[in-house]
């Protein structure tokens, strides 16, 4: 089998008559401009003509992205099989054959596919991602991507489901918003924990061979720019690994091509990684605000908290009409409340006392797509006023992001997931 590095959470497995590639992010920004790639894709297009199958972990834009999905030629797609979890709402599996025209094919959760008498496939959903393992006769690797998994005993069950593991990937650093803009502290404490998980998931799925990825990225936005200072870099990383002496750590630049069962030297990887690191902490180019006509904010409030209060149920929605979130705008200097009663309304609440800070441009977004609020928790693009209680601003964004994934649930339900949030919040000074 041969693994050839595509970019972040995307790369190729070649065996036999199968060439399949995973979760391609190959250009442009994410998550509303707040992320871009921190290396070069040097995947083209023109080379999808190779191509047999995709697979995508998720929803979320790093991994299945429409924009660069659209830019593989048409003849090319209609030869390609995509592979992806079963879900409820069916919608990423109904675009890319409907509209983008490829061939598709759903993996129930816990089953094994045969992809070719070689290959055999299983794809598990954690939350709304999933992981992807695979077998061939000579090789078991297994995909992670950016599935939280962090408990002792969901690790294990991984590892009774697939047996034997040559080649572990999973993610790296963190992949979200940690803590405002001077608060270091708690941005390190949450990249140390995440290189923790990563230890432990070595030491409980005994792999062979680690690849760190899926955290390839620099944050590029004006807003979010600073949490660049205290991700973990991969030169740490794969030496934490080594130093283990658990599993050989393997590092990967774009265009790198790994046959295994042969020696791989990742140093020659690392230093690319290390000028572009460099690159990004010196010389960036950012991405900055443009104001939206506050008119327009109003009207998408409003729109948004109809969609919210006529898709939950009533104690749901009692629930979340029960206190609006205060909301500063840092464009406008302008301190707003919202509400699924009033959408959104001038207040006198000082900045500091208000939930969440932002531009118009970061709330706008929140309120146009009902993912709108989980892409701002994951590009950072806010802060937290001093006095401020920002789950009272999350949990409207909770409720719509369950919406879009067509998730059934009750009051409890949704108050567990409120609870988790306050403390995790809790936990960042």
């Amino acid at each position: 089998m041969r693994i050839e590095w595509v970019n972040h959470a995307s790369f190729i497995l070649a065996a036999s008559n199968i060439t399949m590639i995973s979760d391609p992010w190959l250009d442009g920004t994410v998550f509303d401009n707040g992320w871009a790639l921190l290396s070069d894709t040097k995947f083209k297009y023109e080379d999808f003509s190779r191509i047999t199958h995709i697979w995508f972990s998720h929803e979320h834009p790093d991994h299945f992205n429409p924009p660069n999905l659209k830019q593989i030629p048409a003849a090319y797609r209609s030869k390609i099989t995509v592979i992806f979890q079963e879900t409820k709402d069916k919608k990423v599996v109904q675009y890319c054959e409907n509209v983008l025209g490829f061939n598709v094919v759903e993996l129930k959760q816990d089953q094994w596919y045969r992809l070719s008498s070689d290959m055999e496939i299983m794809c598990c959903p954690v939350y709304g991602d999933s992981w992807l393992a695979v077998k061939t006769n000579d090789v078991s690797i297994l995909n992670l991507n950016d599935c939280v998994l962090t408990e002792d005993e969901a690790i294990r069950g991984i590892k009774n489901q697939v047996g034997h593991i040559d080649v572990l990937l999973t993610q790296f650093s963190f992949a979200k918003w940690v803590g405002n803009k001077n608060d270091t502290v708690s941005r390190k404490k949450h990249a140390n924990e995440k290189l923790d998980t990563l230890r432990k998931q070595v030491r409980l799925l005994q792999p062979e061979f680690v690849i760190p990825f899926a955290s390839y990225i620099w944050f590029c936005h004006a807003d979010n720019y600073y949490m660049n200072a205290d991700v973990n870099r991969i030169e740490d990383v794969y030496n934490t690994v080594l130093n283990d002496k658990l599993a050989a750590p393997v590092v990967m630049y774009p265009g790198d091509i790994w046959h295994l069962g042969k020696q791989y030297n990742s140093a020659e990887s690392i230093a690319k990684y290390n000028v572009d690191y460099q690159r990004v902490l010196t010389s960036p180019t950012l991405v900055f605000s443009q104001r939206v006509d506050i008119n327009d904010l109003l009207s998408d409030a409003k729109r948004f908290a109809h969609a919210l209060l006529t898709a939950n149920k009533k104690d749901v929605v009692e629930y979340l009409l029960d206190e609006p979130a205060a909301v500063y705008l840092t464009d406008y200097k302008q301190a707003l409340l919202f509400s699924l009663k009033t959408g959104l309304t001038e207040t006198s609440i000082p900045a500091a006392h208000c939930d969440v800070a932002l531009s118009s441009e970061a709330l706008h977004y929140c309120f146009q797509f009902l993912w709108g609020g989980d892409t701002l928790n994951i590009n950072g693009r806010f802060q937290i006023p001093e006095h401020g209680a920002y789950v009272k601003f999350r949990k409207f964004f909770v409720v719509s992001n369950l919406n879009n994934r067509a998730v059934d649930f009750d009051l409890p339900f949704l108050q567990n997931i409120i609870t988790k949030i306050k403390n995790n919040f809790d936990d960042i000074d």
